[in-house]
């Protein structure tokens, strides 16, 4: 389930702060668990070719990299910073262990990967509540299925005032 469908799942509205709470609590896990397991991989069968002298090997996640940029660029740069999770062991993991891939994190979807008509490949918020998808096998109209349960929560049109 994607962020976007699991914030309508839960009834709660894309733009409301603890939805992006969220989004980013999940981000963080997906972050840290990938450079795991990417230290993991590398004390099995070995870092990448060019791993000495990279940002990894001088101590440097993705996000430390960030007060980099500010200070090269010369103005501050406004993303969310600090975490539940902990952080500080990770270094130590990859300086002991160094990392089996340079760039750990892709956000696209496997080319082979098929959609049907009630999955999104995406994060990105449900943008048409009706339309109609056509493959080989027909034409399926898809209703948002959030927007159905929310309308039938309010009752019958025309009953509340």
């Amino acid at each position: 389930m994607g962020l976007a469908k699991r914030a309508l799942h839960e009834g709660r509205a894309l733009r409301l702060r603890g939805s992006r709470r969220v989004q980013r609590r999940v981000h963080g896990g997906h972050r840290h668990a990938a450079y795991e397991a990417s230290s993991d991989l590398a004390a099995e069968r070995g870092t990448y070719s060019s791993y000495k002298g990279s940002k990894w090997d001088r101590g440097l996640l993705p996000q430390d990299t960030v007060d980099l940029l500010e200070q090269e660029r010369g103005v501050p740069i406004q993303v969310p910073r600090g975490s539940r999770l902990d952080w500080a062991p990770l270094p130590r993991k990859i300086a002991a262990h160094g990392m089996r891939n340079s760039n750990v994190l892709a956000s696209r979807r496997p080319r082979r990967s098929r959609t049907s008509p009630t999955r999104r490949p995406c994060i990105e918020p449900t943008y048409k509540n009706l339309y109609v998808k056509s493959n080989l096998s027909g034409e399926f109209v898809v209703l948002n299925p959030y927007l159905v349960r929310d309308l039938k929560g309010r009752g019958p049109c025309g009953t509340r005032r």
